[in-house]
């Protein structure tokens, strides 16, 4: 009986636990599993791009190469996990119109004799020709393991008569040769918390093989600082948030050290390598955000950049650590007079304004609403405007923050209040422009067209 009643206890200590708190148990560490694109179309995951550095002489490394029926092979080190693979550009006869296969070492072991060769198909379009590869499998070494990897290659020539006629170096140099990767894998963990389950997908935005990059400014956009109306792009990796289903709204957000789901806060580790995400509940210094209107998912970083927070219908209201926060990104979901749902997606620009965010008082974040329309001429034209040549405008849908709308699509609905386009079947109708000299006068209208 003594060596019973611990037990007994302990036992009913857990009951009443259970009782007291209404039977909610909340699991924090989850199982993250490597997908393949192709075998998960539910999780919209889109398709990240990197560009190879390619050169004509094989990169040192003592590789065991294939026997080559090109006259100009290609060679490019793929930058991916802790141990850069090499990809040739070849050809599956010396009279072919252009690259169209690829050879790679996808286990790392610097022979080609175990990797067979990958033969893709050449598409064209005036001068221009391409070539678009089936996916490859590789194994990448990350953190001492080695993980799965999926990647798709494309090579791309903008002109076939300077392919004829120039020399592999010219065409390198003059980038009529180019040809690029494109992660077609992730990794998923389903997380029940509650009566609440959620679909994390992390994926290597930066085609690195690591998923797990946080965000910084990318040199690119870093430049750009000058322009407070320009967007703010961030380099690393990428994290969607869902429902369990993967249906409904998506949006794709920065890698994040934190992640709400529902107005909850949790500290967000993935462990690629390890196979395992966990969600640290945060409870202590925390204050109080009012979002500007009920939003499906937003994005948040401290100034300076260490906390990331990606949020998954907050609703209006958020609570974020102690700190000064400026907004990255935000999507609302709203359902029109006819039943149909719809989305629409803002970027944050250098204009955006610190929130910051301490205890005792809530903190007002601003986006969306009031939008404005502006026509502009881009930046890359507006060096050339002269004379009587033709110039372009561009449309721009601003919020309140000056952050630009990126896209306003109809998810779900058979008919729809809002008149459509007919080239784009589920996005408004295009805008159109009227241009007036300075007497009124009609100078030149239109519509703007999507691309």
């Amino acid at each position: 009986m003594k060596r019973v009643l611990p037990v007994f206890a302990c036992w009913l200590r857990i009951v009443l636990f259970l009782l007291l708190s209404g039977g909610a148990v909340c699991a924090t560490d989850f199982e993250l599993k490597f997908v393949k694109s192709s075998e998960s179309p539910r999780d919209r995951v889109p398709m990240s791009r990197k560009s190879l550095t390619l050169q004509t002489s094989v990169p040192q490394g003592g590789y065991r190469l294939p026997r080559l029926s090109a006259k100009m092979p290609l060679y490019a080190a793929i930058d991916i996990g802790d141990k850069p693979r090499l990809l040739i550009l070849d050809m599956r006869a010396a009279n072919s119109k252009y690259y169209d296969r690829i050879h790679v070492d996808a286990n790392g072991n610097l022979d080609f004799s175990d990797n067979p060769p990958i033969d893709g198909t050449i598409g064209s379009s005036g001068e221009a020709c391409w070539t678009e590869f089936p996916e490859a499998d590789l194994v990448v070494d990350v953190a001492g393991r080695q993980l799965p990897y999926r990647l798709e290659a494309r090579a791309y020539c903008r002109s076939m008569k300077e392919f004829a006629s120039a020399s592999a170096e010219q065409l390198v140099k003059d980038r009529q040769v180019t040809a690029d990767v494109y992660s077609k894998c992730f990794y998923a963990a389903t997380a029940g918390l509650g009566a609440d389950s959620y679909r994390l997908v992390v994926f290597d935005r930066n085609v690195n093989g690591r998923f797990g990059d946080m965000p910084r400014i990318s040199p690119e956009s870093d430049t750009r600082q000058n322009s407070r109306s320009q967007p703010v792009y961030l380099d690393g990796d990428g994290l969607f948030i869902s429902g369990d289903t993967g249906a409904g709204s998506a949006m794709e957000q920065p890698m994040a050290t934190h992640v709400s789901l529902r107005g909850q806060l949790f500290e967000f580790k993935p462990d690629v390598p390890a196979g395992r995400v966990a969600l640290l509940p945060v409870t202590v210094n925390l204050g109080d955000v009012a979002l500007p209107a009920e939003t499906e998912r937003v994005a948040l970083q401290s100034d300076p950049g260490t906390v990331v927070i990606a949020a998954f219908r907050p609703g209006k209201q958020l609570k974020l650590p102690y700190g000064s926060y400026k907004l990255l990104g935000y999507q609302l979901v709203r359902t029109d007079a006819a039943g149909a749902t719809w989305q629409l997606q803002g970027v944050a620009t250098w204009g955006r304004k610190a929130v910051s965010v301490s205890g005792g008082m809530t903190a007002k974040l601003l986006y969306g609403e009031p939008f404005l329309p502006r026509a502009v001429v881009p930046r890359w034209q507006q060096a050339g405007i002269g004379g009587n040549e033709p110039v372009q405008l561009a449309f721009l849908l601003e919020g309140v923050q000056k952050e630009q709308v990126q896209s306003v699509t109809q998810i779900d609905g058979t008919s729809s209040s809002v008149e459509m386009s007919k080239s784009r079947r589920l996005n408004p109708l295009e805008p159109r422009y009227r241009i007036v000299d300075s007497r009124g006068a009609v100078a030149a209208e239109g519509s703007f067209e999507y691309g």
